[in-house]
């Protein structure tokens, strides 16, 4: 399942969340009533240190909604509201697991947090558009970071997999969503890849214990260029469009 689709899914949550709760305020009248036939009972029925009830309104000296406790539609939440009466943080739990969001002032700023047993646990960051700036996750695959532009765009992803046979990785992409560089580490070494602006490798550089190398590439992703190191000495090699050598320097000549 890819952070993506994660990703989008708390999103989802969000949305659903603060529908939940613009129902429940609906309903204020009602809860209220409620509460209050609770309370009276626990007043005659002393020896009862249990209350029940479906909603609970906690509201300040103005009479202002501060906090609502309720549970609904197989969803039990706590919202908390700032003096204005905007929802500012709020924690949740449904039949796929619990949520938590902090949202900022006068604005759709806010950290979402989730765990889920089909997408693992996650956490989003907006900015004050609403834009999701930041993506983490974490499956059984391994953990993610991602960091998008103003305008929603994947930037940079750093992953970091569980399996032995996909190393490390940080990724820097354009505007347009092309990589432009990767950087990669596996048990024999490092490696680093720069591509154009149509997304083709155009130099590589690997860091192996025996042999450091630089590659440059053509814009049709032929090699063209290698520098390598071995024991004995540099090894220079230029190549023609077709893959053979036409000049050598060092310990190939």
């Amino acid at each position: 399942m890819g952070i993506e689709e994660r990703l989008a899914y708390l999103e989802r949550e969000l949305a659903e969340h603060k529908a939940a709760l613009r129902r429940q305020r609906r309903g204020f009248g009602m809860g209220v009533l409620a509460v209050l036939g609770v309370l009276s009972m626990a007043a005659v029925h002393r020896a009862s240190h249990t209350v029940r009830a479906s909603e609970f309104i906690v509201v300040d000296d103005r009479g202002k909604e501060r906090a609502v406790l309720g549970g609904s539609s197989g969803r039990a939440s706590l919202t908390l509201f700032d003096e204005a009466g905007k929802d500012r943080a709020g924690i949740g739990v449904n039949k796929d697991g619990p949520m938590l969001y902090l949202d900022a002032v006068g604005g759709k700023s806010k950290i979402g947090l989730s765990v889920r047993p089909k997408y693992g646990p996650g956490m989003i960051v907006t900015d004050k558009k609403g834009t999701v700036r930041l993506g983490l996750g974490l499956t059984g695959e391994g953990s993610h970071v991602r960091l998008y532009d103003s305008g929603g765009k994947n930037r940079l992803s750093m992953v970091a997999p569980d399996a032995a046979a996909s190393p490390p990785a940080l990724t820097v992409c354009d505007e347009d969503g092309r990589t432009r560089c990767l950087l990669g580490s596996t048990p024999d070494g490092a490696g680093l890849v720069l591509s154009d602006s149509n997304g083709k490798a155009r130099v590589g550089l690997a860091a192996a214990l025996d042999s450091p190398r630089v590659v440059l590439f053509d814009e049709n992703g032929k090699d063209r260029a290698e520098l390598e190191s071995h024991r004995e000495g540099p090894d220079l090699s230029l190549f023609d469009e077709g893959g053979r050598i036409t000049w050598q320097s060092g310990k190939g000549q």
